[in-house]
């Protein structure tokens, strides 16, 4: 008799698949834009990081460090479809972070995006990024709030 394979298994499978695809992706345009000035200015981060929250074990695509802590998470995507869902999902992953770290700030890079969901968004993250021009401005306040990393 063939077994079917279960729900949790293919949860499972497609967390390792995107794992692995993260870790080897292709950056993004503010993907680079973000790493570029972050770089720039030896602000001390991580990209891709794997969190393990309850009840998920997520990848960030920016962790901002404090002495080794985190102290900004911020999400990229470009995605045009299924704005709703992804949305959906966001908020979720935001309340999640703010659970297991309550002095850090969450920040989402989404652009052109319906003026419904900016609200939702506003309302969950503490910054919502929706332009290259407020990208900029953004980073200026987290190079402002952050010490960089003195390299020797």
């Amino acid at each position: 008799m063939d077994e079917k394979t279960t729900y949790k298994q293919r949860q499972t499978w497609g967390r390792k698949g995107a794992i692995v695809s993260n870790s080897s992706s292709k950056y993004t345009k503010q993907e680079k834009s973000i790493k570029k000035m972050l770089e720039k200015r030896n602000i001390e981060f991580e990209m891709h990081k794997q969190v393990e929250l309850e009840p998920l074990s997520i990848n960030i695509d920016f962790v901002i460090l404090e002495k080794g802590k985190p102290k900004y998470f911020i999400e990229v995507t470009e995605r045009k479809h299924d704005l709703q869902i992804l949305c959906q999902a966001y908020v979720y992953r935001s309340r999640l972070i703010k659970e297991k770290y309550p002095n850090s700030k969450t920040a989402i890079f989404i652009n052109k995006i319906s003026f419904s969901i900016e609200k939702v968004l506003e309302n969950e993250f503490d910054y919502l990024i929706n332009s290259y021009e407020n990208l900029g401005e953004f980073l200026r306040k987290v190079l402002n709030d952050v010490p960089t990393v003195h390299k020797t």
